[in-house]
């Protein structure tokens, strides 16, 4: 194994410092507190309603995936068997559509969810 060839008059690491620091920037950005706070509480609540999806979207595909696999349904706690399956099938579509909301919702905060967004807005 060879080591990376050093640049004149300084060591390797040097070498690899100096093509590190090429990539990296930073900068200073003064503003108050409530600013950060209130665009920090925007930027939360975006994520959570992406996250948001995930529950109502597999309560969905597993009840999608009873309904359709299933043949034939027994009855349960004394309801008969056409009952059952018209409870799966209602449950069903409630779950779709409370998938179709949820992801409205998150497409509606898609834009506060960028951390390149809530940057640019600080630096205003």
């Amino acid at each position: 194994m060879t080591a990376p060839i050093a640049p004149k008059g300084g060591s390797s690491l040097d070498f690899v410092a100096s093509s590190f620091n090429k990539y990296v920037t930073s900068e200073v950005v003064v503003t108050g507190t409530h600013v950060v706070r209130s665009m920090l509480l925007e930027y939360g609540a975006a994520r959570e309603a992406q996250s948001a999806i995930g529950t109502p979207l597999s309560l969905f595909v597993t009840l999608l995936a009873s309904v359709l696999i299933t043949k034939e349904f027994r009855s349960i706690l004394g309801l008969a068997s056409q009952w059952v399956e018209i409870l799966m099938i209602l449950f069903t579509v409630a779950s779709g559509v409370w998938t179709l909301i949820a992801m409205k919702g998150a497409r509606s905060k898609r834009e506060d969810a960028n951390i390149d967004r809530l940057l640019g807005r600080l630096r205003r």
